[in-house]
């Protein structure tokens, strides 16, 4: 099964935990902020009554609150649902 983000929603899956170049694991815990992969965005979002561009594409890795967005299943895997505003950043 498919999704598409409509309006100004972003899907993201989740990164349980990170591993550093050094090869520590950091327990998701341990994180402020959500750190998420892209898998589906709007095309395009309002903003000020003018239609924009979305600041992150499929396949980023970002940066949101805990406690943001809507948890949906979609078969077996478990995504989150942002608005594009409350992404905090994009990771490179």
């Amino acid at each position: 099964m498919k999704i598409t983000a409509l309006r100004d929603e972003v899907i993201v899956r989740k990164i349980v935990k990170e591993e550093t170049k050094g090869g520590i694991v950091i327990p998701d815990t341990i994180n402020k902020g959500v750190r998420a992969e892209v898998v589906a965005i709007c095309k395009n979002i309002i903003r000020h009554n003018k239609e924009v561009s979305p600041e992150v594409e499929e396949g980023d890795i970002v940066v949101f609150p805990q406690g943001t967005g809507q948890l949906i299943d979609i078969g077996d895997e478990k995504l989150i649902m942002v608005k594009h505003e409350d992404i905090l950043g994009k990771l490179s």
